[in-house]
């Protein structure tokens, strides 16, 4: 690409843009203007009903981070964790009462 085009970058799933819509510049320098892909943030407001979850793992995708119940209550289906997902939003995970 020759001085001054421009060229469009297209993040993965999961990644955004840095700005600039996606364009990168080809520079008199002979150089492109920089890009980054950064990992969407899911943030904290997560929360499980009769459970907690540590966020230890930190709130950007892929990550992810236990959820505890609380004591009476068990995680229902196969995991006890949530996963920050590609669209900003944290996988489903469910406390039930236990039975007896």
């Amino acid at each position: 690409t020759l001085y001054p085009n421009s060229a469009m970058i297209t993040c993965k799933s999961g990644y955004t843009g840095n700005g600039n819509g996606g364009t990168i510049n080809c520079t008199a320098q002979a150089t492109w203007t920089l890009f980054f892909c950064n990992p969407v943030n899911c943030g904290k407001s997560f929360a499980v009903p009769n459970g907690v979850v540590s966020f230890d793992s930190g709130t950007n995708f892929p990550t992810a981070n236990t959820v505890t119940c609380n004591p009476g209550y068990t995680a229902y289906g196969t995991t006890q964790t949530t996963r920050c997902q590609a669209d900003g939003t944290w996988s489903s995970v469910t406390c039930q009462a236990v039975n007896c």
